[in-house]
């Protein structure tokens, strides 16, 4: 299914959802999804985000929560990250991410990330964060947040990456214009 019908469908999880057949081939993902996601909404720790099929089934999901960094963190990150940053730095963590084995390579993880940069953005916008953070799973993960912008932060316990809210209200503006 062309992952851009799926991207149209992304909400907040809900009790109605069901999780038992999903699989993104972590295994640790998986469990977080079934037993965390909707404890973490309730308690305000997260919120989470499910695309779901035309059958109802979770073809994928990501999970936000509020973070912050210890600005003596960001040294090894371009200047632009840091520059005039308070200290600790505000950040929203992408803490989740996770596409269905089903639906994996069809570009439905670029579609959850954008949806979580528009996110993001929003809440950015009401209170302040200065960076989008996350801790990609495997070295391969990393190379693919770098598409989008993400550094490194050379940090440890590692790994981190993130990228400006600024950079990422400059690349929803330009997928915007597309």
């Amino acid at each position: 299914m062309d992952c851009s019908i799926l991207a149209q469908n992304i909400s907040s999880v809900s009790e109605n959802d069901s999780f038992e057949n999903f699989d993104c081939g972590d295994s640790d993902r998986n469990t977080w999804l079934r037993s965390q996601a909707l404890k973490s909404q309730k308690s305000d720790d997260a919120r989470t985000y499910v695309c779901r099929s035309p059958d109802e089934t979770v073809a994928g999901f990501y999970a936000i929560a509020t973070a912050a960094i210890v600005r003596a963190e960001l040294r090894a990150v371009p200047a632009r990250l840091r520059r005039n940053a308070p200290d600790p730095v505000s950040c929203i963590l992408l803490a989740q991410l996770g596409v269905d084995l089903n639906h994996q390579g069809q570009g439905l993880g670029r579609e959850l990330v954008i949806h979580a940069m528009r996110q993001v953005a929003v809440v950015a916008s009401i209170a302040g964060c200065r960076l989008l953070l996350v801790h990609p799973a495997r070295g391969r993960v990393a190379g693919w947040y770098g598409r989008f912008g993400f550094v490194d932060l050379a940090v440890t316990p590692g790994p981190a990456m993130a990228i400006s809210v600024a950079q990422v209200r400059t690349l929803l503006a330009a997928i915007d214009t597309t």
